[in-house]
């Protein structure tokens, strides 16, 4: 049935005695090009539906255009602006699902991005390796552009190195040794004063002399006596 708007919701009327209080409320009536629809749910035949809409103040529809045909024909979908409550309600909960599954996806995935703990150890040892082998090739750039080995002092031709290990002479000779080196032995004035402005800043270390053959007899590692110096 189909209701103008010029009318005021007065003129509606009272349901009647036979269950017309469906229509108390224009919230279930559909509004297009100036007129109000209803789709009635009840069983009458088309006297008695006749009788219906009368008791409201309205009659059975009568189709004017093309347009207002596809408001209320039962074969055609309405659009989006003429679903009622119930079909509102049912595209929420289908857009709720929809967001629901999306939210429980990106879920599932962040957990499969969490590496296993063997994944982690294999992680771990291949960072170590990247590290070993970093450093070895920086030694070795290093050794190129440097004229002394990293951690070695260069001083007039000759590399030094003032090791923060505690060791007795002898020692400190084999561990030099070890490396290809000697306990300093001072040829210079310049040297000695080298020597001694590092060894403020590194400690006391150990020097090439000593007296082991003869007791106040002091000699270099090379045989020369320290009065040659």
């Amino acid at each position: 049935m189909s209701h103008t708007t010029e009318p005021s919701v007065q003129q509606l009327g009272s349901p009647g005695e036979d269950g017309l209080g469906l229509w108390e409320s224009l919230r279930d009536w559909v509004f297009f090009h100036g007129n109000c629809y209803f789709f009635s749910k009840s069983q009458r035949n088309w006297h008695n539906s006749i009788t219906a809409c009368r008791e409201v103040g309205a009659q059975l529809v009568i189709t004017e255009t093309d347009e207002e045909q596809v408001v209320y024909h039962p074969s055609i979908l309405l659009p989006a602006g003429f679903l009622d409550r119930g079909h509102i309600l049912l595209v929420l909960q289908l857009l709720l699902l929809i967001l629901f599954a999306g939210l429980l996806v990106g879920i599932v995935i962040q957990v499969s991005k969490i590496p296993s703990s063997e994944e982690m150890q294999w992680e771990q040892t291949k960072q170590e390796k990247m590290y070993r082998d970093l450093s070895q090739l920086k030694s070795e750039v290093d050794s190129l552009c440097r004229l002394c080995p990293w951690d070695w002092t260069f001083f007039n031709g000759n590399c030094y190195f003032f090791s923060k290990s505690q060791r007795d002479w002898h020692n400190s000779i084999t561990a030099c040794q070890e490396m290809g080196a000697q306990l300093v032995i001072v040829r210079s004035h310049e040297e000695q004063s080298f020597l001694q402005q590092t060894s403020k800043k590194n400690g006391y270390t150990w020097m090439g002399l000593s007296d082991l053959n003869k007791e106040g007899s002091w000699y270099w590692l090379d045989g020369s006596p320290l009065s040659h110096r």
